[in-house]
């Protein structure tokens, strides 16, 4: 369940449609994408909504959410269980809502709620890919 917190940056990082007002609310998630890391990856992960799993490729990872590459995409708003294969074939878990839908095979993932070992796990990965870059 997204708290208050968690329900405003969502909202502050959701893609726009296509009126004025959208296109301010780009410019937030542009500014959005720029506050924190976003190490450009190709981890293998998989996710699940119900009994059902997916396999697919996270492209993009920061520490609010990532870009996923999959053959399926779910809806938006719909919450996910996501699993991101880290070195050491370590399966990180988290939930995450899905916030946009890419032309093709990619959709935006806000992460919700990451508990403190889930964070730092994902701090130590992106940074990981940030030192190898």
């Amino acid at each position: 369940m997204l708290t208050s917190t968690d329900e405003q940056l969502a909202a502050s990082v959701r893609p726009p449609s296509h009126s004025k007002a959208d296109e301010v609310s780009m410019t937030k998630l542009d500014q959005q994408r720029r506050q924190v890391p976003r190490a450009a990856v190709s981890l293998r992960a998989r996710w699940r909504v119900a009994s059902e799993q997916y396999e697919a490729r996270v492209t993009s990872l920061s520490l609010h959410g990532c870009l996923i590459q999959s053959a399926v995409q779910p809806s938006r708003g719909e919450i996910i269980n996501l699993e991101i294969e880290a070195p050491g074939a370590e399966w990180l878990a988290i939930e995450g809502e899905v916030i946009y839908q890419e032309a093709g095979n990619s959709f935006g993932v806000f992460f919700v709620a990451p508990d403190e070992a889930t964070r730092n796990s994902l701090a130590s990965l992106i940074d990981h890919h940030l030192t190898v870059e």
